[in-house]
């Protein structure tokens, strides 16, 4: 399984838990967008396409931030025949690096258990 790693607007800093996450599990892959900071879907869908279509076996989407609105964009058609699941994880705020997380233990619980689905 590859975990692609992708980051919102201004491409999770080194202390986020994103890169926390990438450093830790070598299953992990960052996907870089041309344009990180001025986001236009069009070629962010295309880079996701590029990325999940290079992968080699399943593949596993993390998203944060602006990344959200791209996955939801892209998956909005297959969503159900993926048996996609949405995980609410409560009043936690943005979620990054800012909101004190760290390396987001409980977060990483939540992909582990993904990743061994």
């Amino acid at each position: 399984m590859t975990t692609l790693i992708l980051p919102g607007i201004g491409n999770s800093g080194p202390e986020h838990w994103q890169s926390h996450w990438e450093r830790r599990d070598p299953t992990c892959r960052r996907v870089l967008q041309a344009e990180g900071d001025a986001p236009r879907c069009c070629d962010w869908v295309r880079t996701l396409e590029t990325a999940v279509g290079s992968a080699p076996g399943r593949v596993l989407l993390v998203a944060h931030s602006s990344a959200c609105a791209l996955v939801a964009h892209w998956a909005r058609e297959y969503a159900d025949a993926w048996g996609s699941t949405s995980v609410n994880i409560g009043p936690a705020g943005h979620i990054n690096a800012a909101s004190g997380l760290g390396e987001w233990p409980a977060g990483y619980s939540l992909l582990a258990g993904l990743q061994g689905a």
